[in-house]
């Protein structure tokens, strides 16, 4: 029995492959195991790949349900053995017995994300994901601190793709900026006070997440 906890992007993709896995190589070379692995996926929230559009969400548990994967959504996983986990489902409690459990919940903040995010103060870094951001990717409350990707809090989906887009956007940015930069550098140097990256910022575009679509 193969439980995957987490129907993210992750999760859902392996839970995918590991499908697609047992009813080809597998249930060609060993068709008697194949009819004996299972697999499961359970996520806390009421559907599968949460953050994705509708229509997305429906294939996936559509195929899922043709492949014979089962999906338990609104359950939480309140403890895990060795050869078991216990899950919540409302006021329903079951132990459920694995061979494999690939746990894919998520990612927490590293330890300097959190101590910059308490360096700056609640007030201002109020996002628990990662650090709050503007729309140039500046880390809110700091002064030349700039942050993408998982250790960033923005509106755009947590994956690759948007990743990937921002790094392009930054670089791109970053050299644009790098006169105004050096200004700020030498001022500061100096003991004086100097604008000119956010002067120059102002006639920018900023960050646009060009989705080219999604595969799970």
């Amino acid at each position: 029995h193969h439980v995957i906890v987490g129907a993210g992007p992750s999760g859902t993709e392996f839970a995918g492959e590991l499908s697609d896995f047992l009813r080809t190589d597998l249930s060609k070379n060993f068709p008697e195991l194949s009819k004996k692995v299972r697999i499961t996926l359970i996520d806390a929230l009421p559907t599968i790949l949460s953050i994705f559009d509708k229509k997305i969400i429906e294939y996936a548990e559509k195929k899922f349900k043709e492949e014979h994967v089962e999906v338990l959504t609104k359950t939480s996983v309140t403890s895990v053995k060795e050869k078991s986990l216990t899950t919540k489902s409302g006021d329903v409690i079951k132990e459920v017995p694995y061979g494999l459990l690939v746990w894919v919940t998520g990612n927490t903040p590293r330890k300097i994300t959190l101590d910059l995010m308490k360096k700056i103060g609640p007030e201002v870094q109020n996002c628990r994901r990662g650090l709050a951001i503007d729309e140039f990717f500046r880390v809110k409350g700091a002064e030349n601190i700039w942050a993408i990707g998982d250790c960033s809090c923005s509106n755009a989906p947590p994956t690759a793709q948007v990743a990937a887009q921002q790094g392009r956007y930054l670089g791109r940015l970053f050299n644009t900026l790098v006169h105004q930069m050096q200004e700020e550098r030498q001022a500061k140097v100096e003991g004086k006070k100097s604008t000119a990256v956010a002067d120059a910022l102002a006639t920018q575009p900023k960050f646009h997440f060009n989705d080219f679509g999604s595969f799970a």
